[in-house]
């Protein structure tokens, strides 16, 4: 997670979200509380759930 929020904050770099899809709704609310305490809150996150 430390990675990606260097990649997401860097001003040389394109990119300016990350987006971690999951498989059940239940995975994404954790994964979402989970990388925002690791990103901060600067880094633009979006995080969805997707059905397989």
């Amino acid at each position: 997670m430390v990675r990606y929020r260097n990649v997401v904050m860097d001003p040389e770099n394109p990119i300016g979200r990350l987006r971690i899809i999951a498989s059940t709704a239940a995975a994404a609310d954790f994964l979402g509380r989970r990388a925002r305490q690791i990103l901060g809150p600067d880094v633009d996150l979006d995080v969805r759930h997707v059905e397989p």
